[in-house]
């Protein structure tokens, strides 16, 4: 998820919210691969479409990063990627910068992918 303006909290705070779901054998970017696993995996006519979405300041979506820096907060700290002051302090900068009706995000990449087994 990408805001419309460099906000250096926001950057640091996605860049471990990453780093934490890497560390528990997450991938944020599996759907970028989805055509190519498909394809290995032997199914025939693959398609696949991705949607990315403009949102305005203070949808609810925007504030996915500080959602998941909440569920993730233990893997961030103990991990060593923020302290838990520089966590907070990215955390409430970032609930600023969703609500701010200056703001303006994308969400993520969200690909769907399908085909058709081949006849056996």
């Amino acid at each position: 998820m990408d805001v419309s303006a460099a906000h250096p909290s926001w950057d640091r705070l996605k860049e471990a919210i990453l780093a934490a779901f890497a560390r528990g054998g997450g991938d944020f970017n599996a759907g970028r691969r989805l055509y190519a696993m498909l394809r290995a995996a032997g199914l025939k006519d693959v398609s696949v479409r991705a949607a990315v979405q403009a949102l305005a300041g203070g949808h609810p979506y925007l504030r996915l990063p500080v959602q998941f820096a909440t569920s993730l907060r233990g893997r961030i700290v103990d991990g060593g990627l923020m302290s838990p002051a520089e966590l907070d302090a990215a955390m409430a900068e970032c609930e600023r910068i969703a609500v701010d009706p200056e703001t303006c995000g994308l969400t993520f990449t969200v690909v769907q992918a399908w085909g058709r087994a081949p006849a056996t």
